[in-house]
């Protein structure tokens, strides 16, 4: 089998190192603003509380109540935000596994052979004529090498089986899937 080796530039570098310190960034301030969010939560618990027992009328209890609202929402909605991230991203497509499409799967596995990068976690098929590559953890991906899922179009695959080509491939079929695992393995930077 043909192996080839891409060499990386010295931009691209550069790029990688600065998309690893706002990954960075990004986690030490979602960090800060959960503590903050927390403090502004138990001020205003604090400042709901005082209100009421200084003078215990109806607005007081109601500007009590006021504080311990906007406490409890800066905090679900800075804890919703985090929740969120950890989430798994949804496939709009239908699973396919290798024991119903042997062939696409060995097209499959001798493009990611031949680019050099690991064969993907789930395969897909979409209504759609392109094919591309996703996570299924948003966040896990950003810190860890995690695998891709692939998702083929059924336009694409059916350039892949059409009897009308001179090749038992199409070769811009080929072209597409190594240039979409091409393009994810050296654009998407991990951190190790």
């Amino acid at each position: 089998m043909n192996s080839f080796k891409i060499n990386v530039s010295e931009t691209y570098k550069k790029a990688q190192k600065k998309s690893a310190v706002w990954i960075a960034l990004f986690l030490i301030t979602l960090f800060f603003s959960t503590i903050l969010s927390i403090i502004i939560f138990i001020i205003c618990v604090c400042g709901g509380i005082a209100i009421v027992i200084a003078k215990p009328m109806w607005i007081t209890i109601f500007l009590g109540l006021g504080l311990l609202a906007l406490g409890g929402l800066i905090v679900y909605y800075n804890i919703k935000f985090i929740l969120n991230i950890f989430k798994k991203t949804a496939t709009n497509g239908i699973e396919i596994f290798e024991t119903d499409q042997p062939e696409l799967f060995k097209l499959i596995k001798a493009t990611a052979d031949k680019v050099g990068t690991k064969h993907p976690k789930k395969v897909f098929i979409i209504d759609d004529v392109n094919a591309y590559v996703s996570y299924s953890n948003n966040l896990q991906s950003l810190v860890f090498p995690t695998r891709k899922n692939l998702s083929i179009g059924v336009g694409l695959c059916e350039g892949i089986y059409s009897k009308r080509h001179y090749f038992k491939i199409n070769n811009l079929t080929r072209i597409v899937l190594v240039y979409n695992f091409v393009y994810v393995k050296y654009s998407i930077p991990t951190i190790i």
